[in-house]
Formats: structure tokens, sequence, C-alpha cells
């Protein structure tokens, strides 16, 4: 759902976005991100809807202009060690954003932009070697916090700022 439009609602599952701006009893086809297959998980980000992050197994892609098209900014992401899994966007800046890799490459987890994508840090310091499957942000927090979650039943609180 987009974050600041309750009748607008997103879906991907498939190689391109679809929108519909009636709680989905029309839809329309917008952009095809970067990358094989189809489209894993995205991110809206909340405060700027017009930015859209998407992610397919080997590629993350960034639409400015409400997911009409899609720029490829993967850059030196480790894709050929994991599949990206999951992707979210900080509440409060459209330019800080977490995707995680889902397979078993030591430290090789989370990794985190500043910039949109321009360039990537690793932050997965102190995670198990697991797969991490999902990325929850933290609204609300005094600093951008995520949440990691693996294919073992655990849940840690990394601040990865």
């Amino acid at each position: 759902m987009d974050p600041l439009d309750h009748n607008k609602i997103y879906v991907g599952g498939i190689p391109t976005l679809y929108v519909s701006n009636d709680k989905g009893n029309n839809w329309v086809a917008k952009g095809t991100p970067a990358g094989s297959g189809t489209i894993t998980d995205f991110a809206i980000a909340p405060s700027n809807t017009d930015i859209i992050y998407a992610i397919k197994y080997d590629a993350i892609s960034l639409s400015v202009n409400g997911g009409t098209s899609f720029t490829d900014i993967t850059g030196t992401l480790p894709i050929g060690l994991a599949s990206l899994s999951s992707v979210v966007v900080s509440a409060t800046d459209p330019d800080r954003v977490w995707v995680s890799f889902s397979g078993y490459a030591n430290g090789e987890k989370v990794y985190k932009t500043t910039n949109g994508g321009t360039t990537w840090s690793n932050v997965s310091t102190a995670l198990p070697n697991v797969p991490i499957n999902t990325l929850v942000y933290v609204n609300g927090g005094m600093d951008d916090a995520v949440y990691a979650g693996g294919t073992l039943v655990f849940s840690i609180k990394t601040i990865l700022i």
C-alpha cells in the first residue's frame, strides 16, 4: 500500500510493477526493474512516494517517477554470492536504503546506501551466518534502526546507522 494514499496499492511477484489507484479495481502496468525473474520485494519511500526501490533476486532498481521507469543501482553488491531478499527505506530520507541477502556467504548479509544506491556499504557485523530473508525498518526511532530476520528462529535488533 502507498504510505500516503490508502486507495493506492502496488503488486510485485511478476517482472513488472503494477499499481492501482482505486483499491485494486483497476490495474496499470508501470516499469520493469532490472534483473532476472520476478519482483521479490519493493519499498516505497514514505517521505517521497515517487521513489520506489524494487529487487529481483539478482538486481536492485530505483524509480524516481513513481515506478514509471527504473534504473539499475546494483553496483558493487555481491549478487554472485546470494540472492537479494528484502529492501527497506528510511522513513525520513529516501536515499537511505538497506538490502538483505538470502545465502550462506559469511559476512555478506545486509548492505546499506546513504546516497540512493550510488555506493553500498556492508553492515553485516555481528549477524550470524544464516540467510537473512527479511528486513523491517523501525518507524519513529531516534536513529535509523532495522530488524533483520533469518531462516533460524531468531530476531535481532541491529542498529544499522
